[in-house]
């Protein structure tokens, strides 16, 4: 199975919740709230966020990826902290649009979600990609544990 056709056997939240969680095991809570703070304190997110809500609009995976490229601490960090970064701007919209009782198309969502990780893993080839790996087997995983739990209980 490639490596995207099983991220969409899972719901975007648990991608989402998967990366982040394996990228705070490799790196350390630290690391995770600095890259937090750099995506919560980058005004141009937070412009583009304010003409979504006005527009009614879903966040293009394009526009994001271009507004993160342009936040200085993103230039020079590995591909797994550069894709963490836009999943929690990601989710960061995602929880304002549940707030603000916003019907999320999950399926762009997901879309944008497995693009963002698909440039990370196949962009940054010059950096070694054990976390992409380790990543992967880590949905490989839980997708066998599903279909194994499915069987018993067929």
């Amino acid at each position: 199975m490639k490596k995207q056709e099983s991220l969409r056997l899972l719901s975007t939240l648990e991608v989402i919740d998967l990366f982040i969680t394996l990228y705070n095991k490799r790196y350390g809570m630290d690391k995770l709230k600095e890259v937090m703070q750099k995506i919560e304190g980058a005004g141009e997110l937070r412009s583009y966020a304010k003409t979504l809500w006005v527009d009614g609009a879903y966040p293009q995976c394009d526009a994001i990826l271009s507004i993160i490229n342009n936040i200085p601490y993103f230039h020079s960090v590995k591909p797994e902290t550069w894709c963490c970064g836009v999943l929690v701007a990601l989710q960061s919209w995602r929880l304002d649009a549940g707030q603000r009782r916003f019907e999320i198309n999950e399926d762009a969502i997901k879309n944008c979600v497995i693009e963002i990780i698909a440039k990370a893993d196949h962009h940054f080839l010059f950096f070694r990609r054990r976390f992409f790996t380790r990543f992967y087997n880590l949905i490989g995983d839980i997708l066998e544990q599903r279909t194994d739990i499915n069987r018993f209980t067929a």
